[in-house]
């Protein structure tokens, strides 16, 4: 699989940064590729992903996927954007009530991911000492 930033060309060893800005791509499919499926499943979920026939990439006919990749990263930041003010918003109205900064209402959707997985991990540990412990 062979992923191209709507930007520019860019190889697959360079997409295991993460596309944290919400970047879009237009994605490639190559043989005998065994994180392909990982990618390709990642995308989708992200909503970043545009696939481009091979046939296509190597007939240089890229316009039409990379213009679909930028308007889909357009949309998503653009969400993004106001999800963000909105929590900001959010934040203003909890300073107003005057609500302790450790409130979990404060805790952004990330914030409050990092701790559900945390906390699942810390499970998972658990278990598995007492699991050890028979």
């Amino acid at each position: 699989m062979l992923v191209l930033p709507s930007f520019m060309v860019r190889p697959f060893s360079d997409l295991y940064l993460k596309p944290t800005r919400r970047a879009s791509f237009s994605v490639v499919s190559r043989p005998l590729f065994i994180e392909e499926h990982g990618l390709r499943m990642y995308l989708n979920q992200e909503g970043v992903g545009v696939e481009l026939s091979r046939a296509g990439y190597e007939s240089g006919e890229w316009a039409k996927s990379i213009q679909e990749a930028y308007c889909k990263g357009r949309e998503i930041k653009e969400a993004k954007r106001k999800k963000e003010h909105e929590f900001c918003m959010l934040l203003k109205q909890l300073d107003q009530e005057g609500v302790e900064s450790d409130d979990d209402r404060r805790l952004s959707e990330r914030e409050r991911q990092g701790r559900d997985m945390a906390r699942g991990v810390v499970e998972w540990v658990e278990n598995v000492r007492m699991s050890m412990n028979c």
